[in-house]
């Protein structure tokens, strides 16, 4: 059964459809609908419906993104705050987003992350590439200086 995709509804149902499976950011609704050969008049319309029926909201998509990324990736904030530009979402709404995490749940994460990279024992050469790993998964430097200190006192105290 082939969708209509002339009336309006049958754009939204297709919407409905699409969102259905996970948050979407309004920028991948907006390239969604293009792609379907909707009118921009009518996609922002679309945008601002889901928007008042509260099954789009950039902040949401933002939390939830994030806290995905953190938990289950093992993410800094480098690499986060570039996935979520890509996904449209204001620079504004990231920044409040990742205020509401903790210094020590970054740190905490490095230090995972660490402990799941790292082979023991731990060679002075392997510091470098750890390192770059660390920074390749976006932690700031301030965090790799601070976990890998607290690695090294570790390896000290052994």
């Amino acid at each position: 059964m082939k969708k209509d995709l002339n009336s309006k509804s049958g754009y939204y149902s297709l919407v409905l459809r699409f969102i259905s499976t996970r948050d979407r950011s309004s920028q991948e609704i907006k390239e969604f609908l293009t792609k379907k050969g909707a009118d921009p008049e009518f996609i922002q319309e679309v945008i601002r419906k889901l928007q008042d029926e509260r099954l789009l909201d950039d902040g949401r998509f933002a939390s939830n993104r994030i806290y995905f990324r953190m938990t289950h990736k093992l993410w800094g904030i480098n690499r986060i705050t570039s996935e979520l530009l890509i996904f449209g979402i204001h620079k504004e709404i990231i920044k409040s987003e990742l205020s509401k995490i903790t210094k020590e749940a970054w740190l905490s994460n490095c230090n995972k992350l660490i402990q799941k990279k790292v082979k023991f024992p731990l060679s002075k050469e392997a510091l470098p590439k750890l390192h770059r790993q660390l920074r390749s998964y976006g932690y700031l430097d301030t965090e790799i200086k601070n976990c890998l200190k607290n690695l090294h006192s570790s390896l000290e105290a052994e």
